[in-house]
């Protein structure tokens, strides 16, 4: 199980620098789901 907590650690990492780009995301798409087509 070592390689899957290196893979863990590595995309924490990945995820922690990139988080205010995974907000954007994520809220961008919470408003498509919401907003009435």
């Amino acid at each position: 199980m070592k390689a899957f907590q290196d893979f863990v650690d590595a995309l924490s990492i990945i995820l922690r620098q990139n988080l205010y780009g995974w907000y954007v995301l994520l809220g961008l798409l919470f408003i498509a789901l919401l907003l009435p087509r």
